[in-house]
């Protein structure tokens, strides 16, 4: 993402949670599979905007977005992907992270299973006094 384009989203993300948009809803289209969410208009009481994700390019059926550019739809929509697969990720490494806690622990009962634990001291030791 470019300098500008960035900026971009950031001013569209602002304006979004200034005017109080969330995603009201999501879901798929039969036909595509692809993944819709819908945002209450901006301007329009009662109307809501449909954002299509398709591959990695998100489209809304707002006036910006017929004219091809950026809207505070399609921000809010991206920052809510974004948090989902942040959340998914953070998922999948506490599910690791527990798994490789329960394998420790099994292994230690191995050891603990084999008898005494050899002695770790390294003290030297006469047999003279």
């Amino acid at each position: 993402m470019t300098t500008k384009q960035r900026e971009l989203y950031e001013r569209m993300l602002a304006t979004a949670k200034r005017d109080l948009l969330e995603v009201v809803a999501h879901g798929t289209v039969r036909a595509t599979g692809a993944p819709v969410y819908c945002v209450p208009s901006r301007s329009q009481p009662g109307v809501w905007h449909l954002v299509t994700v398709t591959d990695l390019h998100l489209t809304c059926s707002c006036e910006a977005g017929k004219h091809g550019r950026y809207c505070c739809h399609r921000a809010l929509v991206r920052s809510r992907i974004e948090l989902e697969a942040q959340v998914a990720a953070d998922r999948r490494e506490r599910e690791i992270e527990r798994a490789f806690h329960a394998a420790a622990r099994a292994l230690n009962v191995k050891l603990d299973a084999l008898g005494p634990k050899p002695r770790t001291d390294t003290r030297e030791f006469s047999v003279f006094k």
